[in-house]
């Protein structure tokens, strides 16, 4: 008896206790925009405008390394107003891919325009095998229509 009353205490309980939505896109899919609120730049309109770029767009599949040896990838970099980046990373060898992420902080010379500047990306953690503890990335680095030219200096 006291068996049944608790089982159907616990149904009772279950099916009107408090229920749980998904969440959902409001507007668009597109993702939101993140402010540069609170990012260091050079204080003229073209770095500005760079700025903004290199908040709102992810930059993908670049090499930061062209060394021999495994192949180490950044899938995804995604540089926030509080200067900092996270990379989604993959790193390939003998057929075998590992997912791992580094991060770091960066900085930008005044802009030569508004789609390009000279960056300096510092790499502060990793959980990629064999990848330095810190390093210091020095880069050319181009946003135009969301896309990305990175070139090393």
């Amino acid at each position: 008896m006291i068996r049944s009353a608790l089982l159907v205490t616990t149904i009772l309980l279950a099916a009107c206790g408090a229920k749980k939505t998904e969440p959902t896109a409001s507007g668009s899919d597109a993702p939101a925009q993140e402010s540069i609120e609170g990012a260091k730049f050079p204080d003229d309109a073209s770095s500005k405008s760079f700025a903004e770029k290199l908040i709102k767009f992810d930059a993908k599949d670049f090499k930061p390394t062209d060394g021999a040896g495994p192949v180490f990838i950044y899938r995804s970099i995604d540089f926030k107003p509080n200067n900092t980046w996270l990379a989604m990373a993959e790193m390939s060898a003998d057929g075998e891919t590992i997912e791992c992420k580094e991060e770091g902080t960066w900085e930008m010379d005044p802009a030569a325009d508004e789609h390009t500047a000279a960056m300096t990306w510092t790499l502060g953690r990793t959980t990629c095998a064999g990848r330095p503890e810190s390093s210091i990335l020095r880069l050319k680095v181009n946003i135009e229509k969301g896309e990305y030219r990175i070139v090393f200096r």
